[in-house]
């Protein structure tokens, strides 16, 4: 019998259960904004077009499901937010090519405002990435103050002084090197 993954795994951390739940919603949130900025003062438009509509929720289930396979919403903590930043804005731009792409195929793309496509996509991009970075620092400013994890290296030698590099330049992950411990005194 084949066993079921779940689609929010209990194990992972808050960062990923918030990502899960933001994205989406900030996709739909910039397609709305740049819709009533830049589109709705036209004459053209007196309220927002269901194809826009169905364009944003689209584009905010295929976030989810890119960004879910995509590794978007992995634990950041061992990783740059240079790397996080990278991956979350590719994730973006690869649901707006398969957005585009499908108006394409389905014949529809002159249907939709280039300006408010470009708009959409920048915004989103922009507001995914900082607001990762807002959450990650918040999150890093908790760990770094309330949350330190007692740890001790087993070995002293060239192995032992990189994990504690490594641990030493990823303060957001709240471990505090107490000793080490070797079978050589000398080191």
């Amino acid at each position: 019998m084949m066993r079921q993954r779940n689609f929010l795994k209990p194990k992972e951390d808050l960062y990923s259960h918030i990502t899960r739940v933001l994205n989406p919603a900030l996709v739909v949130l910039c397609g709305y904004v740049a819709f009533y900025g830049y589109l709705l003062p036209k004459v053209e438009f007196t309220e927002l077009p269901s194809r826009y509509h169905l364009a944003i929720l689209l584009g905010a289930f295929f976030t989810l499901l890119n960004f879910q396979y995509g590794g978007a919403h992995r634990s950041w903590q061992e990783h740059s937010y240079l790397r996080e930043a990278r991956i979350v804005f590719l994730s973006w731009c690869s649901v707006v090519v398969l957005l585009v792409t499908l108006s394409f195929l389905t014949k529809t793309s002159e249907d939709f405002s280039r300006a408010w496509i470009l708009l959409w996509w920048s915004f989103t991009g922009v507001f995914l990435v900082l607001v990762r970075f807002v959450l990650r620092y918040f999150l890093y400013k908790l760990r770094s103050e309330h949350h330190k994890r007692a740890v001790v290296i087993v070995g002293a030698g060239p192995l032992g002084r990189k994990l504690l590099t490594a641990i030493q330049s990823t303060p957001w992950q709240g471990l505090q090197v107490k000793a080490f411990f070797d079978e050589k005194p000398e080191l």
